[in-house]
């Protein structure tokens, strides 16, 4: 929570088409043993954690990686008669506290923010530290990752500094006012843009004071006060919207179709062994799913010494080299040695190749870039981007 570690969950913030949230939540169930005395749901859910269908229709917590159905916004229920409790027998609840007893034979009504276009305000924190002290691990998104992919959390293991200095991360919401405690967890970043990672981060969450924008009640209500820029530091703020929302037909839905762009950079000496080892670009999207590619195109520039050796270069389906089954077109090397030097960019466009679904070798396989016959030599002081669009259809 702006440079504190007090994750708060998901704030809606926006809609992805730039228009204010509208405060809309969608009624959903949660699941009851069905007797008499009858017991809710045997997790608690709060205000702000995400949430996902169960195999019987009823809200889940979501776990990561899986489909993603929305972000919790409340529950309503009924308590047995003679039961004390805030407002009476019917209550109004930020939260659903685990196991909690209702009427007999009454719904759990929980209120979820389902919209799939939704943007989010979410802390960012670290579920795995690897340093020693704080300093020695990131705790906070920076703007080079921004389109970067990354995956929520809660908990994780604790930070080595003193917890005085670096408050370790909440197990779970607080009960007090009912506020989650998930964050986007930065450790998941550089595990490339797998579409299998919840999260799209859409840039650094700018600084608001509540009561001055127009975003509405539920934001202005839990953002704490501030000043005027972006969040940067640790445990710093970011916008980001769900990559793999049952309701856009994400991985997960069987009827579904996602289509994604994925922008990024690949290191010089990682393009030289594209033969020997090759480039991962997408993970494997899971069973019954298959990655088709629609377009990929690298960028080079600033080149001092060219790119030697090497043979064809493509994206495929699986390890290299680079062999059927293909999922691109590919380019020559002459293509790539031939690339000027400087720093005037150069780009090489490679179209995606029509792909029979049911073919052998390309169902929940990885995306690759490989090279045919050999690896390339020197390329020195290149940078070299991409930009890959591809599709995750249903296998049939």
């Amino acid at each position: 929570m702006y440079g504190i570690n007090k994750p708060l969950g998901f704030l809606p913030y926006r809609s992805n088409n730039g228009s204010t949230w509208n405060n809309q939540l969608t009624s959903y169930r949660i699941q009851t043993n069905g007797g008499s005395p009858a017991f809710g749901y045997a997790q608690n859910i709060f205000c702000g954690d995400p949430v996902a269908l169960g195999n019987d229709g009823t809200i889940v917590l979501a776990s990561e990686s899986a489909p993603v159905l929305g972000v919790f916004g409340g529950v309503k229920y009924t308590i047995p008669a003679g039961q004390s409790g805030i407002g009476g027998p019917y209550i109004f609840s930020p939260y659903w506290p685990a196991n909690t007893s209702v009427l007999p034979n009454t719904t759990i009504e929980a209120l979820i923010i389902d919209d799939p276009n939704v943007v989010y305000n979410i802390q960012a924190s670290n579920s795995n530290p690897t340093g020693v002290g704080a300093a020695a691990i990131p705790l906070g998104v920076s703007a080079i990752q921004i389109g970067k992919n990354a995956n929520f959390a809660i908990g994780g293991i604790p930070f080595t500094d003193n917890p005085a200095i670096v408050p370790q991360n909440p197990t779970m919401g607080t009960v007090a006012n009912g506020l989650s405690s998930y964050y986007l967890d930065v450790s998941t970043i550089a595990q490339s843009n797998a579409n299998t990672l919840n999260l799209k981060i859409l840039d650094l969450t700018p600084v608001t004071t509540p009561g001055v924008t127009n975003q509405g009640s539920y934001q202005n209500a839990f953002y704490p006060n501030g000043g005027v820029g972006i969040q940067v530091g640790n445990f710093n703020n970011v916008l980001v919207i769900f990559n793999n929302d049952v309701l856009k037909g994400g991985p997960g839905t069987p009827s579904g179709i996602q289509n994604v762009t994925q922008t990024d950079t690949i290191a010089v000496a990682d393009f030289r062994t594209v033969f020997s080892v090759g480039v991962n670009l997408v993970n494997a999207p899971g069973a019954g799913f298959t990655l088709v590619v629609n377009s990929f195109s690298l960028t080079f520039s600033g080149l001092t010494t060219a790119f030697t050796g090497g043979g064809a270069v493509g994206l495929k389906y699986g390890a290299v080299p680079l062999a059927a089954p293909f999922a691109s077109g590919r380019v020559a090397a002459a293509a790539i040695t031939g690339i000027p030097l400087g720093a005037n960019p150069t780009t090489l466009t490679f179209s995606g190749v029509p792909v029979g679904l049911s073919a052998v070798g390309i169902t929940d396989t990885a995306l690759t870039l490989a090279g045919a016959t050999a690896d390339f030599a020197n390329g020195a002081n290149a940078t070299i981007s991409y930009t890959l669009n591809y599709s995750i259809v249903p296998t049939v």
